[in-house]
């Protein structure tokens, strides 16, 4: 816990959560899909924090987070009251690390957390088949002006079909992360 250390108790148990809630948060602001959505965000968040725990990043700092937070498996119930905090937490935790870490790691913590956070949303299809012909209308030319775009920049790691597997309120949701880790 070298990069931990230098954290109080306090600090240190918002930046190890942080991944975890932000995730689980993503999750909550739709309940399109009832429990089998819930059911398979929640497992991607797990598997996700399972998987990162033991990866490789390109901030140390990150990966002793990660492995604490796979570590505190018993905390992660506890973890998911105050889920409306997030956005808020995420503004701590940047003004705590801002300080005290080096800018590719503060930038290695946000990419982490918005990946988690990106991938839970991911994990369950959310787009309504039974749509209204405007919301479905809207929605493919939507798809077609973001591969439009992703063409434009040469960017081929974007799958735009996935787009349909972010609900409106979970778009929004990453976007209140998005800021929230950006405005220091």
């Amino acid at each position: 816990m070298a990069f931990l250390e230098q954290f109080s108790d306090e600090e240190r148990e918002l930046l190890i959560s942080l991944p975890y809630r932000a995730g689980l948060w993503v999750s909550s602001v739709d309940d399109t899909g009832g429990a089998k959505a819930d059911y398979e965000e929640l497992d991607e968040l797990e598997s996700i924090v399972v998987e990162k725990a033991s990866g490789m990043f390109e901030s140390a700092f990150v990966h002793e987070v990660m492995a604490e937070t796979c570590t505190r498996q018993q905390d992660w119930k506890k973890w998911a009251e105050g889920l409306d905090a997030v956005p808020n937490d995420c503004k701590k935790a940047i003004a705590i690390i801002s300080g005290k870490l080096a800018e590719k790691d503060i930038d290695a913590f946000r990419a982490n957390v918005m990946s988690i956070s990106l991938s839970v949303a991911k994990a369950f299809r959310e787009f309504d088949d039974g749509a209204s012909m405007p919301v479905k209308l809207f929605t493919q030319i939507r798809l077609f002006l973001e591969a439009v775009m992703r063409f434009l920049k040469r960017d081929k790691s974007y799958d735009t079909e996935s787009v349909l597997n972010i609900s409106y309120e979970e778009d929004v949701a990453l976007s209140m992360l998005s800021k929230a880790l950006h405005d220091v």
